[in-house]
């Protein structure tokens, strides 16, 4: 996609539907304008990956900045709704907040800091290093886990992986799959009103699908996106 700017306007459409729903609920809202091509140009420079295309297109198109967020806590009918879909959740959180240009190139340190870490691990301590060497920040997600770009593997489209901080790498890979690609990952995202992206809000739509990967079509997907319409949101696809 060369133009994120109408993507990032559905979406904070949607977030701004949910102002009428039942329960306890907040929103942030703040979108800066698009990055300066001169900016995007600097960090391709400077990045040890350079920028990414679809980041560039997105912070040139769309914004530099953009945090459309909502949390959630549905009122007792509601709730045992959402609990049929999503047991043991008895609140939610959701929207896009990509990360912000002028912190891309601390997170990517981090990134490489984190790599160090995992490289003084067994098991899959060491591919998991070597992913994170090879990847650009996505999404840093608040308990310090990672949304990330694995840009080795396909620079142009890359795939979407979630590291997560709390797996033990003896036995389980801190690195869990999310999307072949991060324009997948930002259609299906989207068509799940940008639920998360916290790997546990995440993950029953990838574990429901056959590909194993986050996916609008599963039946638990299904009966999700029917509930959210059911909320009257302003869901798309």
């Amino acid at each position: 996609m060369s133009n994120w700017l109408p993507w990032l306007q559905r979406a904070e459409r949607f977030v701004r539907s949910t102002s009428e729903l039942a329960g306890q609920w907040g929103m942030q809202i703040n979108i800066d304008p698009p990055l300066e091509p001169a900016e995007a140009d600097r960090l391709d420079r400077v990045l040890p990956h350079g920028l990414p295309v679809v980041l560039r297109g997105y912070y040139v198109t769309a914004s530099a900045n953009a945090h459309c967020c909502f949390h959630w806590s549905p009122d007792e009918p509601r709730l045992a709704a959402m609990s049929e879909i999503l047991p043991h959740q008895y609140s939610i959180y959701a929207g896009p907040k990509i990360c912000a240009a002028a912190k891309l190139e601390e997170e990517q340190h981090g990134l490489i800091a984190w790599a160090e870490v995992f490289d003084d691990y067994g098991g899959f301590g060491p591919v998991t290093a070597q992913t994170l060497r090879e990847s650009v920040p996505l999404i840093p997600i608040a308990n310090g886990d990672q949304l990330v770009l694995h840009v080795k593997a396909n620079p142009e489209n890359p795939p979407v992986i979630y590291v997560s901080h709390e797996i033990d790498m003896e036995t389980e890979s801190p690195l869990i799959p999310v999307s072949d690609s991060v324009e997948e990952f930002m259609r299906e995202w989207e068509r799940l009103g940008y639920i998360g992206p916290e790997i546990w809000l995440l993950y029953p739509f990838i574990e429901d699908s056959p590909t194993r990967r986050l996916d609008s079509g599963s039946p638990r997907a299904l009966q999700w996106r029917s509930f959210l319409r059911g909320l009257h949101l302003s869901l798309e696809g």
